[in-house]
């Protein structure tokens, strides 16, 4: 499946500074810490799986989906970067061949609502290469094993990741910039009923939060909520 994230905005931005602190279930030195490579607030990425045989369905009440697939994407990329390129962006100077084979340890990524777990053995090879001005491009391939939440063998992955980190000048969506047009969803764990089943599930739901004028009330409302 290609994934196209361009410069995301403020919302992949938030996703990806809450992914750098979540971890899969039963996560040890499988995990990452990107810090420094989320550091970067502008992400150019284009990634493509081969083979590409999915279709994606996106239905009201899941709208995290539409996040959670391109967040991991770029979860696993800067994991992937963070494995490859000794001492981190910082220590990046010209161009650097990526030619990185692991026999052990696998890569195991996650968003508050999803996950991903790529098995040992992989490997990488690319180019990684720091621009002027500090932001960074790469073409990197990804091959290996992977494993579904509930430890059962998935398919072989094999994706080529392409693209730019860089810094914006300036935020996508301003404090100051009005609400009165835009719905407002809550997201986090949610139950519902089919027939005598009780569906839990973690997803969307529309909620009334009239308080809310201005992007910056809803930042706010972020970081109450995650206390």
């Amino acid at each position: 499946m290609p994934y196209r994230a361009a410069a995301l905005a403020a919302a992949g931005c938030l996703a990806l500074l809450v992914s750098a602190t979540s971890h899969a279930a039963g996560c040890d030195k499988e995990c990452d810490d990107v810090s420094a490579w989320s550091a970067y607030t502008s992400i150019d990425l284009e990634a493509r799986y081969a083979p590409d045989p999915s279709t994606v369905h996106w239905h009201p009440g899941y709208e995290i989906d539409a996040l959670d697939g391109p967040v991991l994407t770029m979860r696993l990329l800067l994991a992937v970067l963070d494995r490859t390129i000794a001492g981190g962006p910082d220590k990046l100077s010209g161009e650097q061949a990526i030619d990185h084979r692991e026999s052990k340890v696998g890569i195991r990524f996650a968003t508050p609502s999803a996950e991903g777990h790529i098995t040992a053995p992989w490997q990488a090879h690319g180019i990684a290469r720091k621009l002027p001005g500090g932001a960074i491009s790469y073409d990197i391939e990804l091959q290996g094993g992977s494993q579904d939440p509930l430890g059962r063998t998935g398919p072989p992955m094999d994706v080529r990741f392409k693209g730019i980190l860089d810094h914006r000048k300036a935020p996508v969506f301003d404090d100051a910039m009005p609400l009165h047009d835009w719905k407002v969803y809550g997201v986090g764990p949610q139950s519902t009923r089919r027939g005598d089943a009780q569906i839990l599930d973690y997803g969307a739901q529309p909620r009334d939060d009239a308080g809310l004028q201005t992007v910056a009330d809803a930042r706010a409302l972020a970081t109450r909520e995650r206390k």
